[in-house]
């Protein structure tokens, strides 16, 4: 027995969109790796039911077959085909025409698995009637052995211990038909899983799946009628060519025992039968199971199997088919005449003993249980994840299936065991999405105080460089106003000096005009002695008679150079008086200026050391204009910083 399951499908990671609805239809999930960029599958862990490649409308996910290995080797390696009932629907009218096709390639026998059925059916009866377990579950369907012996390890002992059809037909050729016994074994078969079954128990080389040899034929141009057709190699089937259908195992074995359906159990379908197995041990422990469970994975049975052509028809249209085959089967056994029943199961009995020994059909299985890989978190671990989900109470826990677990839980525990992220929840999507629109719009809200800061930076630069140039005008004004503060300092001592000379003139003449009066007075003095002394001279003169006459004339002209002399005293004195009188009213005045002189200087000194303060000033405030001019830059390059980021 192989010790790993086979891989049955392959997934292009270039095809795959991260859409789930593979999760969504995979019966067991865990299976399923989604912690990547795309979903792919842990092999060990696959059932191989194909419902993934069944959904997948990307073509991410197709059948992995055997059919260009036999292909390559048809016509070089000895070869026989098993074929299975399916083939009825997967080629209807034309089943026998690929026989003819499979010969014509060189293909040695070709033998049908209905017959195989047959045996199946007698295998299940005997263990029954020898063991009389309290169930058996039916395993022509290697998806559910793979289930079971992976999931569901408490039902193996439930398993019918007898090999599928296809295995009875192989082990058959190999006991019964010695010319084709190391023949290898081309299995023309409707499902993607049935290579594992074959490779466990050591027989079959390649499995052709249905859907891919009508592929074949299409590209190839092949017509199947252009093929005389060919009768299988083994004996034919007489109901068994059912099997394919869902509850044609029931009805072959009604065949044998009437009334066994109301002790069995007809279910079928991904969405069914494994919920169903499930319970199914609950069942037993309780007695109510059914004696004979007959299970397949696929709803409509192997006529719709995950590897056949048409598996999208109506079931109608399907089992239309099979159920034809079946009425020429039954009618090519059906005995005629009396106990012609009777006569037909003893016929039948005698040609299943030909091929049926006790233990050559036996079937074991392994327990896989052990590649289940997934760990159940505790309740604090799952709380854990919930969190890393953002799921923070139950009415977080929506269970929309969007992730394809179809539940929060099965989500957390996928995460857990590092088989899914958070980030492929769509309410964890749709949070982040809330809170990133939420950041985006207070990023537009703070791009836009921003552009406002940006602005008000701008405009604050724009009024320091007009507050600079007023600065520099100031600092222009203030060293012109600085020059003409030296000029007026320098008139002003100029003019000090010029107060103190003219002060000092103006007490001079002061002092000169005092002393006029003394002059005037002596002068006044003399022009008296002269009126005096020309009145003597007259006098003299008169008594000189005409010799006098001319001293006379003397006197005359002294006496009125002293009248005239004596005028000029008065208003010379009248002169001086106002010069005195004027000399201290300038004086006065002088001394006032020279007060005005005094103030202004030390206004002027006042004024210098102010300018000079100011001009210190300025100086300052432009260094510190810089240096906030320097600042707003750095503000404005990191709010552009900011915006871009």
């Amino acid at each position: 027995m192989g010790s790993s399951l086979a891989e049955v499908l392959s997934v292009d990671q270039e095809k795959c969109v991260n859409c789930y609805v593979c999760i969504a239809s995979c019966p067991v999930k865990f299976c399923n790796d989604a912690s990547g960029d795309g979903v792919v599958v842990d092999h060990s862990m696959c059932i191989g039911c194909g419902e993934c490649v069944r959904v997948c409308t990307h073509n991410a996910r197709t059948v992995l077959d055997d059919t260009p290995a036999f292909l390559r080797d048809l016509g070089r390696e000895k070869m026989v085909a098993v074929v299975a009932p399916a083939v009825a629907c997967a080629f209807p009218g034309r089943y026998l025409h690929v026989n003819g096709w499979l010969t014509s390639r060189g293909v040695s026998a070709v033998f049908d698995v209905s017959f195989g059925a047959e045996l199946t059916v007698k295998s299940y009866l005997a263990h029954m009637k020898e063991k009389n377990p309290p169930c058996v579950i039916a395993q022509p369907c290697p998806a559910i052995v793979n289930y079971i012996e992976l999931y569901a390890p408490e039902l193996i002992s439930h398993l019918a211990p007898a090999d599928s059809p296809m295995l009875h037909v192989m082990k058959m050729i190999k006991r019964f038909y010695p010319a084709w016994k190391d023949h290898k074994i081309v299995v023309i078969s409707p499902c993607l899983a049935k290579k594992r079954e074959y490779l466990e128990v050591g027989m079959g080389d390649y499995n052709v799946t249905m859907s891919e040899l009508s592929d074949y034929f299409e590209r190839e141009g092949i017509r199947l009628e252009d093929f005389t057709p060919v009768d299988f190699s083994n004996p034919p089937a007489e109901r068994a060519v059912l099997f394919s259908s869902p509850g044609g195992l029931l009805r072959t074995v009604e065949r044998w025992e009437g009334g066994a359906a109301v002790h069995a159990r007809k279910i079928e379908g991904p969405s069914v039968v494994y919920p169903y197995l499930k319970t199914l041990k609950q069942s037993v422990k309780e007695g109510v199971a059914p004696r004979l469970v007959d299970c397949l994975n696929c709803e409509h049975g192997c006529n719709g199997g995950t590897a056949t052509p048409d598996r999208k028809q109506s079931p109608d249209r399907l089992e239309h088919e099979v159920e034809k085959r079946n009425r020429e089967m039954q009618a090519g056994h059906r005995k005629s005449g009396p106990r012609a029943e009777a006569r037909t199961r003893r016929s039948l009995e005698k040609l299943l003993a030909e091929y049926w020994e006790p233990g050559l059909y036996t079937r074991r299985y392994t327990d896989r249980s052990a590649d289940n890989k997934i760990r159940i978190p505790s309740k604090t671990q799952l709380s854990a994840v919930y969190g890393d989900m953002g799921k923070h109470s139950a009415a977080d826990l929506y269970n929309c299936s969007a992730c394809g677990y179809n539940s929060c839980e099965s989500m957390a525990v996928a995460i857990f065991n590092g088989i899914n992220k958070a980030e492929n929840c769509a309410h964890y999507i749709m949070d982040e999405n809330r809170k990133l629109i939420d950041r985006i719009n207070a990023r537009a809200m703070q791009d836009e105080e921003i552009a406002s800061i940006d602005q008000s930076t701008r405009d604050l630069s724009s009024n320091m460089q007009r507050i600079s140039g007023n600065i520099d005008e100031l600092n222009s004004s203030i060293a012109e106003i600085s020059r003409d503060v030296q000029e007026s300092k320098a008139v002003a001592e100029e003019a000090s000096r010029n107060v103190d000379g003219s002060g000092e003139a103006f007490s001079g003449l002061q002092a000169a005009s005092l002393e006029i009066p003394d002059v005037l007075q002596f002068i006044n003095d003399t022009v008296d002695n002269l009126s005096l002394l020309a009145l003597n001279a007259k006098i003299e003169a008169a008594r000189a008679g005409e010799a006098g006459k001319g001293f006379d004339v003397v006197a005359m002209e002294v006496k009125g150079l002293a009248d005239s002399t004596a005028g000029a005293v008065v208003r010379i004195r009248e002169i001086t008086e106002k010069i005195v009188s004027a000399s201290k009213n300038v004086n006065q005045a002088m001394d006032a200026l020279r007060g005005y002189v005094t103030t202004l200087e030390e206004f002027q000194v006042s004024i210098a050391a102010a300018v000079e303060q100011q001009s210190t000033n300025t100086h300052n405030a432009s260094g510190l204009l810089q240096d906030l001019s320097c600042a707003v830059a750095d503000i404005h390059a990191n709010l552009s910083r900011v915006a871009e980021g």
